[in-house]
């Protein structure tokens, strides 16, 4: 594998800055979509940021362990792989 030129690594990073920013505004607008709904009541919402990629999940305490271990076994998977 080649190293990276600086303008190949800056549109790289150019790319994930611009990923990262659409998720937190694609969260931000659903909350923000949810807030004057009234007297709708809601268990409350997850967000695990996963690197650039925001999981949100909607549901109570359970959910979101039930979310963050299917993450974190993604996780340690992925490192797995990469280490092996």
């Amino acid at each position: 594998m080649t190293p990276l030129n600086p303008l190949e690594f800056a549109a790289i990073l150019v790319a994930a800055l611009v990923l990262i920013a659409t998720g937190f505004l694609l969260v931000l607008l659903g909350a923000l979509s949810t807030a004057g709904a009234g007297d709708r009541r809601s268990r409350g919402i997850v967000v695990l940021l996963l690197g650039p990629i925001p999981l949100v999940v909607r549901g109570g305490a359970r959910v979101a362990l039930v979310a963050f271990l299917l993450a974190a076994a993604a996780l340690l998977l992925f490192l797995y792989a990469l280490l092996s």
